[in-house]
């Protein structure tokens, strides 16, 4: 009799611990060959998932055929196995089919063709769309309780930022991105809450967002990330890394973000962290302090030396010249920045990534006089990064530059597209429509930011910024206002309020305002803003000593807090006024000044623009003569830089010497240019007023003066040469009324300049 088996004792007789195995070895083996297979040939990641399931899918077919068949000898084939063996067959695909049908199965990367910069054209792999991962890297936190390693831990932002940044599946943000939303919010950098991430990365548009802490124990780095989802704010993943080095305890923790997205490939080069930066330690902790305190100091001036000892002590530390560079050209260091993007073009193939290379090269062509070469730079980033914002960013800063509007708004608007929290932006293209007149489509760019910001006064603000434009100023006010009870100490709408006030005739509260704007600047910028509309304010209702004296302040204290450049120069363009109350000399005091200064920097831009303020002076001083020749340089050495793009600004002012020269045929046609191009100007079309009155065609200069008095139907300027205007036809009832309104502006006038003297002459005549 045969003794009945265990189960056991069955499984072993049917061999199925060999065959599953077996099975497990084959699996591992298609598993790590595909896992070589998507990072050989740049797969979607994906396939191993899939190849898993697969595999999982298949093992109860396994199992079956080894229960039915692995034992010694032939087995006949049993109902259950005929009808589970297909219907197994079938569900694999049909599992697959449902579970990946919307995957996008094919290679991760798509080859292009660029050129290099020698014009060869190469092959290159661009990341796909659907692989994309947008990340926010905010600063970290300072968890060592020592103030002195806040730098540290700010510049970690930056520094896991260009290290994830040469993998081409990722689109990020760092500190640079975010210090504006910092400031406004009055939290400090290395202390940014849970929520204010969230939040950010959310408005930013991000997937992901990392942040973390840096410390600092017995010597060594310690240094946390962690991964969460912006939607969700859920935590996915955290790093940790302690180490004698810093720089590896970075590249340690990128490693283990592209692990956890599989962004692996070989279709990028991933270089150590420290060979972008600086083998000299001293050097970074000085960029560091400088990067900290041009983001979020008031004093950015002291960044400036940080810079320079970081350069200094490694002079191949590419991003410390690449960021000094952008540094000086916001403070209009034009020959200066050219020194530090060829430094750091020198060493930019070890030191820089790619994305970094092609900005420096732009930068680097642009201000050597190579426009055409930055636009081609600028194609091939896009096309290589074409998720990359920054060069549609930096095409539309240029093309803003070189006065393209259309241009410069094509490709604001591409910013938007690939970023969609770039809808500030939509802000910068409705002035950009209200500067070139086009105000229905600034009404619709401003829509857009509104259904955005609804609850910013910005939104307000463009609406009355429209109104005012148009001469409707009972809306503009509205609005104004509107904006500033969101937010009563709005600058920018405090400011244009004070300016459609004055409009109006109320100046004691547009003075008011005015002082209310200074008072409530944040920034060096705002300062001057709001000062120069008070010095305009004055000016215009002739308080023409107090006009000067506050545009000299302000300039003054602009020098302080930003270059002394930016201060000379916004003064040298203001001298004019000097000679109005009969200050000469120190219009020239102020004129010698700016020429030493620009001698000094080597400055070409900074010395045109002082030739500028001179050719202004000596029209003033009827020496008109003296300044036609002036602009001849100024154009050659603008055009050297922006081919013909300030041709127009330039001619404005050329424009104005011809009127003194009684030359008005060329005189209105640079009037006329300006006019064309920004059509919002009232004080460009009192000069094209006071053309026509000068060569007498009254009909003409009386029908523009009209169209000035409704954007300002109360500044005494404009009422006065209306008043000539209608004299010069004869009619004298409506010349006293706006002669009357005139004088009535001027009843506070610290001076008795030419026009009011004139007036009062005029009065008495009639």
């Amino acid at each position: 009799m045969e003794q009945k088996k265990g189960f056991f004792s069955t499984v072993l007789e049917r061999r199925i611990p060999q065959i599953f195995g077996i099975f497990l070895a084959g699996s591992w083996t298609a598993l790590e060959f595909t896992q070589w297979a998507v990072e050989r040939y740049s797969l979607a990641p994906v396939w191993e998932e899939i190849i898993l399931v697969f595999l999982l899918l298949c093992l109860p077919l396994i199992l079956v055929l080894a229960w039915h068949h692995g034992a010694p000898g032939k087995q006949s084939w049993s109902l259950f196995e005929k009808i589970f063996i297909p219907l197994n067959l079938l569900a694999v695909p049909l599992a697959l089919h449902h579970l990946y049908a919307d995957q996008d199965l094919g290679s991760t990367v798509e080859t292009v063709m660029v050129a290099d910069e020698q014009g060869v054209m190469q092959e290159r792999s661009v990341a796909k769309d659907a692989h994309k991962k947008s990340i926010a890297i905010f600063p970290f936190k300072n968890s060592s309780g020592q103030t002195d390693l806040d730098p540290l831990a700010i510049i970690t932002s930056e520094v896991l930022r260009r290290d994830l940044s040469q993998n081409i599946f990722y689109s990020l943000m760092d500190l640079a991105n975010f210090d504006d939303d910092i400031r406004r919010s009055t939290l400090t950098a290395t202390r940014l809450p849970l929520s204010f991430q969230i939040n950010t990365a959310k408005k930013r548009a991000r997937d992901y967002f990392v942040t973390g802490s840096v410390n600092t124990i017995n010597g060594k780095y310690q240094i946390t990330a962690e991964i969460y989802d912006a939607n969700s704010g859920k935590k996915l993943a955290a790093f940790e890394q302690t180490k004698t080095n810093y720089f590896s305890a970075i590249d340690n923790i990128t490693q283990g973000i592209n692990e956890h997205f599989r962004a692996t490939s070989n279709s990028f080069t991933d270089l150590p962290i420290e060979d972008l930066y600086t083998n000299q330690w001293q050097a970074f902790i000085d960029y560091s302090k400088a990067v900290t305190i041009e983001h979020f100091s008031e004093k950015r001036l002291d960044a400036q030396s940080y810079y320079e000892k970081a350069i200094e002590l490694d002079p191949t530390f590419s991003q410390a010249a690449f960021k000094y560079s952008g540094f000086l050209l916001q403070g209009n260091g034009l020959v200066s920045a050219q020194k530090y993007t060829k430094l750091a073009q020198q060493h930019k193939d070890y030191r820089l990534t790619e994305r970094e290379q092609f900005a420096i090269n732009t930068i680097h062509f642009f201000i050597n006089q190579k426009s055409e070469e930055a636009f081609k730079t600028l194609d091939q980033w896009s096309l290589l990064y074409p998720d990359d914002y920054m060069s549609y960013q930096m095409k539309a800063s240029f093309y803003q530059v070189t006065q393209k509007p259309i241009k410069a708004i094509e490709n604001y608007k591409k910013v938007i597209e690939l970023d969609p929290s770039q809808h500030v932006l939509w802000d910068v293209i409705g002035d950009i429509y209200t500067a070139i007149g086009d105000y229905d489509q600034a009404a619709t760019a401003y829509e857009k930011y509104s259904e955005k910001n609804a609850n910013n006064p910005i939104a307000f603000k463009n609406l009355g910024d429209l109104y005012s434009k148009t001469g409707n100023m009972d809306l503009a006010i509205s609005n104004y206002q509107q904006a500033l009870s969101i937010n009563p100490n709005d600058v920018n709408s405090l400011r244009n309020l004070a300016n459609s006030l004055a409009r109006i005739g109320e100046v004691d509260k547009a003075e008011n305002m005015f002082l209310q704007a200074i008072e409530y600047s944040s920034t060096s910028d705002e300062k001057l803003n709001s000062k120069t509309g008070l010095a305009s304010f004055y000016w215009n209702y002739g308080k023409v000593v107090k006009s000067v004296e506050t545009y000299q302040q302000a300039f003054d204290e602009y020098a302080e807090t930003t270059t002394p450049r930016q201060g000379v120069q916004g003064m040298a363009i203001q001298a004019w006024r000097y000679h109005i109350i009969n200050q000469d000399d120190k219009a020239e005091e102020i004129l010698r000044a700016a020429y030493k200064l620009a001698e000094d920097t080597n400055e070409d831009i900074f010395t045109i623009n002082v030739q500028v303020a001179e050719a202004l002076l000596r029209n003033e001083q009827g020496r008109a003569a003296e300044a036609l020749p002036l602009y001849e340089n100024v154009f050659k050495v603008a055009r050297a830089y922006l081919q013909d793009g300030n041709d127009i600004n330039i001619g404005y002012y050329k424009a104005q010497s011809h009127l003194e020269l009684g030359q008005y045929e060329q005189a209105l046609q640079g009037f006329n240019a300006m006019n064309d191009r920004f059509p919002d100007q009232i004080g460009v079309q009192l000069w094209i007023a006071r053309t026509h009155l000068a060569t007498k065609d009254f009909t003409q200069a009386e029908e523009v003066l009209k169209r000035i008095l409704v954007l300002a139907p109360a500044y005494p300027f404009y009422n006065f040469y209306m008043a000539k205007t209608l004299i010069a036809q004869n009619q004298i009832l409506e010349a006293k009324e706006y002669l009357n309104k005139a004088l009535s502006g001027w009843n506070g006038a610290d001076y008795e300049f030419e026009e009011l003297l004139e007036a009062r002459r005029l009065v008495s005549s009639l």
